[in-house]
């Protein structure tokens, strides 16, 4: 086991990523080493909100999704997480902002198209809805 003070934030990164589904305690700990040497890490922001968001900490998931989103505007999964994050507590209105900017980056990100359109749905705007859920089973089918 070689001495992980003078790891470089990709070599944490690395490391994070191998523990993630066995030691996500660990894989958080890393992330954060990776943002201490390298707060610009979109990805590690992503990965360690996405590991707070299934340990159900909600408030901290939130903050890193939305550094993820500051940093790297254009890229579509952020903003997705952030949706899925605010539907589950009920900010229907944060989710329907947030799902058609992963939309933006990718037109194919068919599951962000199929969750705006069921969301639309329940909050009775099935106008809208029902051009979500099209283009998600177009995109499903011709993926």
């Amino acid at each position: 086991e070689p001495a992980t003070t003078d790891l470089t934030p990709e070599q944490w990164f690395e490391r994070a990523i191998e523990i993630e589904a066995s030691s996500p305690a660990q894989a958080i700990e890393a992330y954060q080493r990776v943002l201490e040497r390298d707060p610009m890490s979109t990805e590690a922001h992503v990965n360690l909100g996405r590991l707070y968001h299934l340990a159900g900490e909600r408030g901290r998931a939130e903050a890193h999704y939305r550094d993820a989103v500051r940093l790297a505007p254009a890229d579509p999964i952020p903003h997705f997480n952030l949706g899925v994050l605010m539907e589950e507590q009920g900010r229907k209105d944060e989710a329907v902002n947030a799902y058609p900017q992963a939309l933006n980056g990718e037109a194919e990100f068919a599951d962000a198209h199929c969750n705006l359109g069921l969301l639309l749905e329940s909050m009775g705007r099935r106008h809208e809805a029902v051009r979500h859920l099209m283009s998600a089973r177009e995109l499903y089918r011709s993926g």
